[in-house]
């Protein structure tokens, strides 16, 4: 049977060891909602850009055919609609890429995340097995 003071050092080894993996495990949570929020956030943003630059881009449309309804032919009014849109569209499409790549670099991290988790448990228990087979030696009677 081990004396009470290997069985301490044994029980604040385990201690010490459930600490390190629950703190690990907290900082990784927090992170992975860290990341999600600074999505999120990005892509709020870029979606109110784009539809207040769609809503200026209009008026200015609509301001521009009240202004000239007879000075500007239909190709002159379409090649400016078309002038306006084509920032507008650029921009939508960049948002669109710019979504992707967020999502796929998130669904990455989470990977790397679960992948961190799992090492981080098979860590601890490989841990846990280590400190049996040491209490189990240090319990086992001398001949």
């Amino acid at each position: 049977m081990p004396d009470n003071q290997d069985q301490q050092v044994i029980d604040a080894l385990r201690k010490a060891n459930q600490t390190l993996v629950e703190n690990l495990m907290s900082a990784q949570e927090r992170n992975l909602k860290y990341a999600q929020g600074i999505f999120a956030s990005t892509i709020e943003v870029l979606k109110n850009n784009v539809s207040s630059t769609r809503t200026v881009l209009e008026k200015q449309q609509e301001t521009f055919q009240k202004l000239s309804p007879v000075q500007a032919s239909s190709s002159d009014l379409a090649a400016y609609s078309d002038l306006i849109r084509l920032p507008l569209d650029s921009f939508q499409q960049m948002l669109d890429l710019l979504e992707t790549t967020s999502k796929e670099g998130l669904a990455s991290f989470q990977k790397a995340t679960e992948s961190f988790e799992q090492v981080t448990q098979q860590g601890l228990k490989q841990w846990q097995e280590a400190v049996n087979q040491v209490q189990h030696s240090v319990q086992k009677p001398s001949k």
